[in-house]
């Protein structure tokens, strides 16, 4: 938890001296909540590789685990998160034929 801090820590600050470099200070994300550990959710930004940790309590009471949601960013921060049903029916949908494929072409 600690080298998540320090890492996220690392990039705010080289942000801040070269905002240049960072032109998605202020940007949106499509990201899925990947996890829960303990007080904190980890979610990875589809569009950037990257994961974000943020506290529990800054979700909503209706965010969870393998649910896909939009973060948008507002100089460098997390100031919004905003859950995306459309998406998380499209990517079940994805899944789902996906599994159906598998089952059609394994042989019995």
């Amino acid at each position: 938890m600690k080298l998540h801090i320090t890492i996220m820590l690392y990039f705010f600050l080289t942000a801040l001296a070269a905002p240049e470099l960072y032109p998605s200070l202020n940007s949106q994300y499509t990201g899925v909540v990947d996890r829960f550990e303990g007080d904190a959710a980890v979610i990875l930004l589809e569009e950037i590789g990257e994961e974000i940790i943020l506290p529990v309590q800054s979700l909503g009471a209706f965010i969870e685990e393998n649910q896909w949601v939009l973060v948008q960013v507002k100089e460098g921060k997390p100031v919004m998160i905003r859950s995306l049903p459309r998406v998380n029916e499209e990517r079940q949908t994805e899944i789902s034929d996906l599994l159906d494929r598998l089952h059609i072409k394994s042989p019995q």
